[in-house]
């Protein structure tokens, strides 16, 4: 868990220590699945997983968990607290969700209440808690995305098939405070402006920024591609002043809060999808889980974190390797769009001698 969010799970171990006799006995998880330490013969405790952090990744990773537990652990009934923003994502053999309504940058200071709620609702319910060790960290591959999305991730099988059969589709993944900068100076800039308190101010002039590169990008798609469909999802400052992508494109991006059911369509929307495009930071997690394939534009500050917005979900390496790309964001709308053409061309070469030699021919 992240340093920063690790005072709640103090918080939870400080109020689950066993003490006196007839006192509540807060235990942690076994690293490993099989026989529970110290169990009761009746009336066991639940699976507490708190999924509290003011980086979103960070508490969609710690509800990943979720699936662990329910696998290794199935006698147990699991309580998870969440932000609001995954609230919609908790699968439903969770058996209890606490919400806590803030925005996941109030989570950097402790939530006021917190203390007196879960003295109220563990203390006195249960004899025994199990405290989760909520990772961040593991194969994602093992991951059942449909239990949280209620989405089922893009068919491989069919990615061809869209080619020839259907129009094939690609998503952007849009958001105004994560910015396709080619340039050292416009970081620069962006980044001074920010400092000198005008970034909500130059903020729509940085969108409309943005907005050119993806047009331009549509265009040279469109160009090679003229068959494609492209979405661009995510937020947008404003529905009244929505700022054009471009007759190519449609627009389903949407302004806060953002409604779960809006989630789920956009869910639906990457599962559709052959490949999904974004600059790192936009909210990559859930589109490169249910897509096909990705490009991830990587700002220079950002290498050293490259897969830390995305979600490696194919079993075969080499499926892997030919559908998820990383470039800087430096490149060139037309250098985007190449990768963009060669990964929609060439993988359909990949399936059809990867049957052929299913088939033993």
């Amino acid at each position: 868990m992240a340093e920063r969010g690790r005072w709640l799970v103090d918080l939870v171990k400080r109020n689950m220590i066993r003490a006196d006799a007839g006192s509540v006995n807060g235990y942690a998880l076994p690293s490993r699945s099989g026989a529970l330490a110290n169990p009761l013969a009746v009336n066991p405790g639940p699976v507490l997983l708190l999924c509290l952090d003011p980086c979103y990744g960070h508490a969609l990773m710690m509800l990943f968990n979720a699936q662990r537990h329910h696998e290794q652990h199935p006698d147990l009934p699991i309580i998870v607290v969440v932000p609001r923003a995954i609230a919609w994502l908790v699968p439903d053999y969770v058996a209890e969700t606490w919400v806590i309504d803030l925005p996941l940058s109030a989570l950097e200071t402790p939530v006021a209440g917190f203390d007196a709620f879960v003295k109220t609702q563990l203390l006195a319910r249960f004899s025994t808690v199990w405290l989760s060790q909520a990772r961040i960290h593991f194969d994602h591959r093992t991951t059942r995305f449909a239990d949280f999305t209620r989405t089922q991730k893009f068919d491989l099988r069919q990615f061809d098939t869209s080619l020839t059969e259907s129009i094939p589709k690609l998503t952007f993944v849009l958001r105004e405070d994560r910015l396709w900068l080619r340039h050292g100076w416009e970081r620069l800039l962006h980044k001074s402006l920010i400092r000198l308190g005008l970034g909500e101010k130059t903020r729509r002039f940085w969108a409309r920024w943005q907005a050119v590169r993806y047009r331009k990008l549509a265009h040279y798609i469109h160009q090679q591609l003229p068959f494609v469909s492209l979405v661009a999802v995510g937020i947008t400052g404003s529905d009244q002043y929505p700022i054009d992508l471009g007759y190519a494109v449609e627009d389903h991006r949407k302004t806060t809060p953002i409604s779960p059911e809006q989630e789920r369509a956009w869910c639906a929307q990457y599962a559709r999808s052959q490949l999904v495009i974004g600059v790192h930071g936009s909210g990559m997690l859930l589109p490169t889980a249910l897509a096909a394939g990705f490009i991830n534009l990587l700002p220079p500050d950002k290498l050293a974190h490259y897969a830390e917005d995305i979600l490696l979900a194919h079993d075969n390496p080499i499926h892997q390797t030919l559908l998820g790309r990383f470039l800087p964001t430096s490149a060139s709308p037309r250098q985007v769009a190449d990768l963009v053409v060669s990964m929609l061309t060439e993988f359909p070469v990949w399936l059809a001698e990867e049957r052929e030699r299913n088939d033993g021919l």
